[in-house]
């Protein structure tokens, strides 16, 4: 299961695991280009729509996972979204959206997804966090970096609780990347 999948490294992370072998759940906003997606990757591939930062809606679209393609035995956290606000000008609806999205989903996705990987003793949690949770972030805001140091936290948390059970949990934390999230937020001085 890859979150964000119709961004650059989700779409990348979902054609690395299909051409692996792995059956692919793209999930975004855009069921549209999710489904376009899937369908040119090598396996068997499905594209969903869901709010990540919905609990509800997590646990709904995890169930039609399972029901495609079995089990999820990995989960790429990619869903994310950028604020370039820093402290003074970031308001409290602001704070709460991008931690939503960027920290919330990652564990409402990871509760959903590992009790199939404890049962079989085995699964993959990729948490793509950012740079920005250690170092501030130069251009990304206060919101942003804070939510990307909360899912650096749970990352290592998660990684203690399950490594007993074959689960491994990770963070991959890249500085900026040439992405459409990026590039439609930075201005060319940025």
């Amino acid at each position: 299961l890859v979150t964000g999948g119709t961004g650059s490294i989700g779409w990348a992370c979902a054609k690395q695991l299909a051409e692996a072998g792995c059956h692919v759940a793209l999930v975004d906003l855009d069921l549209a280009r999710c489904e376009e997606m899937a369908a040119q990757l090598p396996t068997r591939s499905i594209g969903l729509a869901f709010d990540v930062s919905s609990e509800a809606a997590v646990v709904g679209g995890v169930a039609r996972v399972r029901e495609q393609l079995g089990g999820v035995d990995i989960l790429v956290n990619v869903a994310g979204i950028l604020s370039n606000n820093k402290c003074l000008e970031t308001s409290a609806e602001e704070w709460r959206k991008v931690h939503a999205v960027n920290h919330d989903g990652a564990f409402y996705l990871s509760k959903a997804c590992l009790p199939h990987m404890v049962a079989q003793g085995w699964g993959r949690v990729v948490n793509l966090s950012s740079w920005a949770w250690k170092s501030g972030g130069l251009t990304a805001g206060t919101a942003y970096s804070a939510s990307k140091a909360a899912l650096v936290g749970l990352t290592f948390s998660l990684a203690r609780q399950f490594a007993a059970d074959g689960v491994t949990v990770n963070a991959v934390a890249p500085c900026y990347v040439s992405s459409p999230m990026i590039t439609a937020q930075l201005s060319a001085e940025q």
